[in-house]
């Protein structure tokens, strides 16, 4: 049986990978976060987009160019362990951020703050990304959960 790395399968089929990571990033902030959160597709980019508290949204979208134009939204690095010398492979999460609002004056969302950013997994970028913006804008904001109503 033949092993590939997540490099050679993206190059073999960018598509079906590039739907299967928009499928992990929905899963991460809508089913384990439990966030009012969505990801839409357009060709080959996507942006997610996550509700924060007093009319403010995040934009998130993959940083990362990758084969036959589609973008990445994780990158792969591999480690060496120090002591027994074995080889580890973990992704990345790679990404621009914009937090925006709506301005009624103009009928538009004009962005606040945008930057890149590297994390471990989306919870850690979500974190890293507000107290980014906490420092840089002075704005406390947090990501708005899913409201269950009760029947």
């Amino acid at each position: 049986m033949m092993m590939h790395d997540p490099e050679t399968l993206k190059y073999n089929f960018p598509d079906i990978a590039f739907e299967l990571e928009c499928d992990q990033v929905r899963a991460e902030l809508v089913d384990k976060l439990g966030l009012q959160a969505c990801v839409n597709v357009n060709g080959k980019g996507a942006i997610a987009t996550v509700k924060l508290n007093d009319g403010f949204e995040l934009l998130i979208k993959p940083a990362m160019q990758g084969f036959h134009g589609y973008n990445n939204w994780f990158k792969w690095r591999e480690l060496t362990h120090p002591k027994t010398g074995e080889v580890i492979k973990l992704s990345q999460v790679r990404c621009n951020v914009e937090l925006i609002t709506y301005d009624s004056d103009s009928d538009s969302y004009p962005g606040l703050i945008s930057f890149g950013i590297d994390a471990p997994n989306i919870e850690s970028l979500l974190s890293t990304t507000l107290e980014k913006i906490h420092k840089h804008c002075g704005l406390r904001l947090v990501a708005l959960p899913v409201v269950k109503a009760n029947n």
